[in-house]
């Protein structure tokens, strides 16, 4: 392994480290794990990726206040 990849290597472990000791990223994980709490509770739902993609949008466009 050469120079390079050793300085690489040694920065990917502190970045992850530090990443490890954010509260900030703390918060977020502690969210994310009460949601699918949640989840596998029935008590809500997710939600996904409900977008449709670019070359689908001619196929059946959107209609608002009908039925």
């Amino acid at each position: 392994m050469g120079e390079l990849e050793k300085d690489y290597k040694k920065t990917i472990e502190l970045l992850d480290n530090n990443f490890k000791k954010d509260p900030v990223l703390a918060t977020y994980i502690r969210a994310s794990q009460q949601f699918d709490d949640w989840v596998k509770n029935g008590l809500a739902v997710k939600r996904g990726n409900k977008l449709r993609a670019p070359e689908d949008l001619h196929r059946a466009p959107y209609s608002f206040n009908s039925k």
